[in-house]
């Protein structure tokens, strides 16, 4: 390998905790983790990111814990759904924390229904808050998904319904049926902008929405690079 070489820049999901104690501990042990890997890979590898699940109940001192790892972008998990807005707003006022949100899962238990994940998305715009999602996102457009048995979301979904709100202020009730959309033809996407339903949002836009959409996890780099090809996108762009 080439000394020149870039380093290889990745992203540690923390042991995360659903009480403080648990939260702690987690971090005593991640924190030691990142140092070993650091120190295994030298150069070849850097960590630029640090996600994790945070104890709601005791949000303020987990986001408090969190600063100790700062120098790395820090997105704190939280559940998409009732009551997260306060939880946004707390991650916000901490003025160096992004957001992490769960949209999908093994379960219909786990797919957050569309109010709710439009509550945070319409809330993190208003905050201009960056955030990323995480789960379920493995296709352009919201379907139903026999295996998990309910209907999952789209990115290209949240996407739009993101710029609808940054860019139209849009209610949270014409984000929620942004997010419900399962027409593909309700979609076009080319190197102008993007369409989604009556609505169209020009490239420099959708580029501001990125700066506070940071991306989305997927377990499959093709699924969404074949929904996209399906629909004919440009998928440079996205």
């Amino acid at each position: 390998e080439s000394h020149d070489s870039p380093p290889f820049v990745v992203s540690v999901v923390g042991s995360g905790g659903a009480t403080l104690d648990a939260f702690e501990s987690g971090l005593e042990s991640d924190a030691k983790a990142m140092t070993a890997f650091e120190n295994a890979v030298g150069e070849r590898a850097e960590i630029d990111a640090f996600e994790t699940v945070v104890p709601v109940e005791a949000l303020d001192r987990a986001l408090n814990d969190l600063r100790s790892f700062s120098a790395v972008q820090v997105y704190a998990e939280i559940p998409v759904g009732e009551g997260c807005e306060d939880a946004l707003d707390a991650v916000a006022t901490s003025e160096f924390a992004c957001a992490k949100g769960r949209t999908g899962g093994l379960t219909e238990a786990a797919v957050p229904s569309a109010e709710s994940l439009a509550r945070f998305l319409v809330c993190a715009a208003d905050l201009e808050l960056g955030f990323k999602l995480t789960a379920g996102l493995h296709e352009p457009i919201r379907h139903f998904d026999a295996a998990v048995g309910a209907d999952v979301h789209g990115f290209l979904n949240v996407l739009a319904a993101t710029a609808a709100r940054l860019i139209e202020d849009a209610s949270t009730a014409e984000v929620t049926r942004l997010l419900e959309l399962t027409d593909p033809a309700a979609f076009s996407f080319d190197a102008s902008g993007l369409r989604c339903g009556a609505m169209t949002f020009a490239l420099p836009h959708l580029l501001e929405v990125r700066e506070l959409f940071h991306g989305f996890g997927s377990c499959s780099v093709d699924e969404p690079l074949a929904g996209l090809a399906k629909l004919h996108h440009n998928q440079g762009v996205l």
